[in-house]
């Protein structure tokens, strides 16, 4: 014989005895929102219940499908009221944010032509790898450095991938240097070919181009992104393909639509000069390019930053869903903030000068105005 539950659905809809609404708002009332439930708790109660419903043969006695069906909402009550303080408590609420931590060194590697995955972090510095052909080497800033002993006689292409919390950095052949921010891949060749240096970036990079020559003619250094490609003869810029967002700290780069770009055109779509910036398909020269390159120095930058923009951006580097208020999305910002700190230091941090406060619910930061 199976339980009857309809008690649930009577009650819901108020449709059930003025002695069964009683005892179910009873036991209701026994558990709030804001207390965890202990199994001890609930056994203590369940006995009660017991005792209600065997007071002896002159009172009501109710069925076992109802009892069952009343345990059942009890459990339904006790599940909702868990999910409540786990998410919506401060202390609770703080634990879920520290688990999303500041810089987070293993989540670096490189993938090889076979698709082995070196992980970064394994490699100590100091430390040469050696294959055939080439080596990497481990220096003690950190940085990867290739060392070719003879040209493979077909290209050789590695991806350098970044995952949260994670940044690295990386000496091409050509002796240029390569810093990935978080949630990023840069594929790239183990050497290059005379006439021509292409890489491969997803998300956001910033790059120190050697300028080379060969036949006194300058050697192209070329960026390829999803929408945009950039073309460099020597140079310091900032590829946020993420946003499409390109910021020249010194040299000249070309900055073309990818599916326009056409090797040694000489035609694009703009012309960056140092301390120039490519956003929303316009240029405009910025006070302070080296905020761009914030991430590269280990520190997010706050400076001309609204509380929607800075969100956005640590939202991508703790790989988290973050929603801001309408009613706070333009609040300003000043200074930096480490890497270094967790996520729950950051919003403690903010909320300390911000008239906002936060919770999580449902996998989602919610930053709302401070009542």
């Amino acid at each position: 014989m199976g339980f009857d539950r309809s008690i649930l659905s009577r009650y819901r809809e108020g449709k059930c005895s003025r002695e069964e609404q009683i005892l179910v708002e009873s036991w209701f009332n026994k558990f709030t929102d804001d207390t965890p439930f202990e199994k001890e708790q609930f056994l203590k109660h369940l006995d009660s219940l017991d005792a209600r419903f065997y007071q002896g043969e002159t009172k009501n006695i109710y069925t076992l499908k109802i009892v069952f069906g009343l345990v059942a909402a009890v459990l339904i009550s006790m599940t909702i009221g868990w999910y409540i303080f786990q998410y919506r408590s401060p202390s609770n609420v703080n634990k879920v944010l520290e688990s999303y931590a500041g810089v987070q060194s293993l989540n670096s590697s490189i993938v090889l032509e076979n698709n082995e995955e070196l992980k970064l972090e394994e490699i100590i510095a100091g430390d040469t790898i050696h294959f055939q052909g080439w080596s990497i080497t481990k220096l003690g800033s950190g940085e990867i450095k290739y060392i070719l002993d003879s040209k493979p006689l077909a290209p050789v292409y590695h991806t350098m991938r970044t995952r949260e919390g994670a940044t690295a950095n990386l000496r091409l052949a050509d002796g240029s240097h390569v810093w990935l921010n978080a949630n990023s891949e840069l594929r790239y060749p183990v050497f290059f070919n005379a006439d021509s240096r292409d890489v491969y970036l997803e998300g956001e990079g910033y790059f120190e181009v050697e300028a080379l020559e060969e036949r006194e003619e300058a050697i192209p250094f070329i960026v390829h992104g999803q929408k945009h490609t950039i073309t460099v003869l020597g140079t310091r810029f900032n590829a946020n393909f993420n946003d499409s967002v390109i910021a020249l700290l010194s040299g000249k780069v070309g900055v073309s639509k990818t599916e326009q770009f056409q090797v040694d055109a000489g035609k694009y779509l703009y012309t960056l000069h140092p301390n120039e910036v490519f956003m929303n398909d316009k240029v405009f020269r910025s006070p302070s390019i080296t905020d761009y390159i914030d991430w590269q120095q280990g520190y997010f930058n706050l400076n001309n930053q609204t509380l929607s923009e800075f969100s956005a951006k640590i939202a991508s580097w703790y790989v988290i869903n973050i929603v801001v208020d309408q009613r706070i999305v333009d609040l300003p910002l000043f200074g930096r903030v480490s890497h270094d700190k967790n996520l729950k230091e950051v919003m403690e941090l903010l909320a300390t000068v911000l008239p906002i406060t936060y919770r999580y619910e449902k996998d989602k930061l919610l930053i709302v105005p401070k009542e």
